[in-house]
């Protein structure tokens, strides 16, 4: 209750394709229900696989456009009532894969090797589920390598984040009639050396 929106308006009146106006309304209710399961499994000595589901269902229960306001040109709901409208930032579905097989080496170190997948579905960024402003459902895959000495004072890390090159934003709010997306990172490589003095 007494939900805090900032949302995009058009002022009653404006013509067509009125980009509109940032305004800050109190007092929407709504609804959240869901579940989340997280499972980690030690398959063997050395492989273990972990995995996370969420699955939320939102809306809103008592929320309209103020007086004087309409939703912009592609929001839904009539009159601008938002009831049945999904919250912001919030995905039916997001879930996890990661596993990681770890191999003792002869030098007394280790090495490991693991792979990472994850999927978010699709959310809004307004509360007039703008189709525009939307963040459209994206999947990540990641890897890395690492090795550790036997002292465990230095670690070696190889990796790979979003290592298909997938494009897809990380935010997106309305403006000006268009969506004012930020785009998620590209295929990035690197390494990373760690030292810990003991």
């Amino acid at each position: 209750t007494d939900l805090q929106i900032l949302q995009l308006l058009v002022p009653e009146g404006s013509p067509p394709g009125t980009p509109g106006v940032l305004i800050t309304q109190n007092a929407a209710d709504a609804e959240i229900t869901g579940a989340e399961l997280e499972v980690t499994f030690a398959a063997t000595e050395n492989l273990m696989l972990q995995g996370t589901f969420a699955y939320l269902d939102t809306e809103f229960v008592d929320f309209s456009a103020p007086s004087g306001f309409r939703p912009p040109d592609g929001g839904a709901g009539a009159g601008g009532s938002r009831i049945g409208n999904a919250l912001r930032n919030a995905p039916e579905f997001a879930y996890s894969l990661m596993a990681r097989y770890t191999q003792d080496l002869n030098s007394g170190g280790q090495i490991s090797y693991q792979a990472d997948f994850q999927h978010k579905d699709r959310v809004f960024q307004d509360p007039d589920v703008l189709d525009f402003a939307s963040v459209p459902a994206y999947d990540l895959v990641n890897a890395r390598i690492t090795w550790v000495n036997a002292e465990d004072t230095l670690e070696v890390a190889g990796w790979a984040t979003n290592l298909f090159n997938e494009d897809y934003f990380i935010h997106n709010f309305p403006a000006l009639g268009n969506g004012l997306a930020t785009a998620g990172p590209p295929a990035m490589y690197g390494m990373t050396v760690t030292w810990r003095y003991r």
